[in-house]
């Protein structure tokens, strides 16, 4: 990558991310569901601890999916 340049974006960290009406940041009241974009697998959240979970394991799943790939 040469430098000032920005990372390419890819679908295999693509998420649709959905707050549900009664979200409310400041209280840490945040459910919602989020969907990975390239698996199609998804859950339901209640605070943004559990959405950032759902992100990491999709996103460790797609790395050893790429790495099986190149062994």
């Amino acid at each position: 990558m040469q430098p000032g340049s920005t990372p390419r974006l890819s679908s295999q960290g693509a998420f649709v991310v959905q707050f549900r009406d009664d979200v409310n940041f400041a209280t840490g009241h945040c459910p919602g569901r989020v969907e990975h974009v390239r698996s199609g697998q998804a859950r339901h959240f209640q605070a943004l601890h559990e959405l950032l979970d759902f992100f990491a394991q999709m996103l460790a799943a797609v790395e050893a999916e790429s790495s099986d790939e190149y062994a």
